[in-house]
């Protein structure tokens, strides 16, 4: 049930990953047009593509979680022994999982303390540039819980042969 849960997570955030780096794509254009052959910048441009670049970030990393992409040195993990490596990766899940909670605590003050204050020009609260970290964290949370339940019973059934 966890696993298909993520699966459409992780489906919505590709959809989210695609539209948001096809809209910053054309905020750009348009600001090029608008500087370069109108002579007339907008104010807006930049500090929306900070923005989606934040989403694009913590949304692509989520991803990349889930796909086993992330950067990995596997010289010495993949010469252990089968259990050696499971038990490694049940350590490997648990720190993960630590450190995501406390972004997602961390990141949850952030946006409460920094929403008094708003952007120049898209004026919006400071506080939404944090919320793609409690999201993607927390969505990553669910991933690692579920990859951790899985890891167990392989390294019991590893065990118990």
């Amino acid at each position: 049930m966890l696993r298909q849960v993520n699966k459409w997570i992780m489906k919505c955030e590709i959809a989210v990953a695609l539209s948001i780096a096809a809209v910053a794509a054309l905020i750009i254009i348009l600001q090029v047009f608008a500087r370069y052959l109108f002579r007339e910048p907008f104010s807006w441009p930049e500090e929306l593509a900070v923005f989606l670049l934040i989403w694009l970030t913590f949304i692509g990393a989520s991803i990349l979680l889930k796909r086993g992409e992330h950067i990995k040195v596997g010289l010495v993990v993949d010469r252990l022994p089968k259990k050696a490596r499971t038990l490694l990766d049940l350590v490997i899940n648990v720190s993960i999982l630590i450190a995501l909670v406390i972004g997602v605590y961390e990141g949850s003050k952030l946006i409460s303390s920094q929403n008094i204050s708003r952007t120049v020009a898209l004026h919006i609260p400071r506080g939404i540039y944090f919320l793609p970290v409690v999201i993607s964290f927390a969505s990553m949370i669910l991933f690692v819980i579920a990859d951790t339940i899985e890891k167990l019973r392989t390294f019991r059934s590893n065990g118990s042969t």
